[in-house]
This record gives structure tokens, sequence and C-alpha cells, in this order.
């Protein structure tokens, strides 16, 4: 698979009865690794508030500038920022 090409896009609203939170996906690993690439129209969000269970997760900002929002704030993240979301609260 290729990062940058147009194939294996899946459209998205999460929660879908809640407007702000629209994205696209493209997984990027097999079963047992979770990666995947999220584009993120401006102004619209992944997902409320949430946390990782069972699993870390690392985000790594590929292109654009994101806000990051976690219990210290918000802060901006830059192209080629990585963040790392322990399992837990």
């Amino acid at each position: 698979m290729n990062l940058l090409d147009d194939a294996g896009w899946l459209e998205r609203t999460w929660p879908p009865e809640r407007p702000g939170y629209r994205w696209r996906r493209k997984r990027v690993a097999g079963e047992n690794l979770g990666a995947s690439l999220y584009e993120l129209p401006p102004g619209e969000k992944a997902f409320p508030y949430h946390y990782e269970l069972g699993n870390d997760e690392l985000l790594v900002v590929v292109s654009g500038r994101p806000t990051l929002r976690d219990p210290d704030g918000e802060r901006r993240l830059e192209p080629g920022d990585c963040v790392l979301f322990p399992s837990g609260p």
C-alpha cells in the first residue's frame, strides 16, 4: 500500500449523529497492528475525547497543524510531531 495514493480510503463521521467529527481513514497494516492514516478536513475532529484500552496509540503528524487536546489543555502540533497515548485514561 502507498500512503499517498487514493486507494483504500474509508469516509467516516464518528459519532454518526454528532457534527464536526468527519474524517477519512486508510488501514496501513495487518490485523495484529492497529495502524491507520487519518485525514481531517480543516475544522473537523477525529473523535470526541477518548482513551485507549489494551494497547498504546502513537500519533504521527504527516502534514498540517492539528490541535491536540489532553488533560493539560490544548496545543498545536507540527508536521513530524509524535505523541504517545499510553493505554488507560
